[in-house]
């Protein structure tokens, strides 16, 4: 998704903004987006929460100690127990996590396409792009 000639080459490399977590990524992210729930904004302290799709199994965490948080019946968070970042979601049953996309080493590879449960978007926050809005998940 570089916006230049250069290919974007595996492993893909990220982690927390303490660098305790390190982790690396083995597949290139998918669909990429922007979550306005009212989930996401509570847990990274954020009026939104840029996302890319991932295969769970190409996620793998070279150092840190990663937390886990389970935020509803069906699905839980990671963050670094250091520093607080937020890092991913998982929903049970699903090959795909949603990685905070922010930290890759190079999250201006992969722009969000998208806003997604823009019905709970706060009020005083509204993006300044063209990009589609979905009221809930698409």
């Amino acid at each position: 998704m570089k916006e230049d000639d250069e290919m974007v080459t595996l492993p893909l490399f990220g982690g927390c903004a303490c660098g305790q977590v390190r982790y690396r990524l083995d597949a290139l992210p998918g669909d990429t987006g922007y979550c306005h729930c009212r989930t996401c904004q509570r847990c990274a302290a954020a009026p939104a929460v840029p996302w890319a799709m991932v295969p769970a199994q190409a996620l793998h965490y070279l150092s840190g100690d990663v937390g886990i948080f389970r935020s509803s019946a069906h699905g839980e968070r990671r963050f670094c127990r250091d520093c607080g970042t937020y890092l991913e979601y998982r929903e049970q049953g699903y090959a795909e996590i949603g990685l905070s996309s922010v930290t890759l080493d190079h999250p201006e590879w992969f722009p969000p396409q998208k806003h997604i449960w823009f019905a709970s978007r706060v009020p005083w926050f509204e993006p300044a792009d063209d990009l589609p809005r979905f009221d809930q998940g698409e």
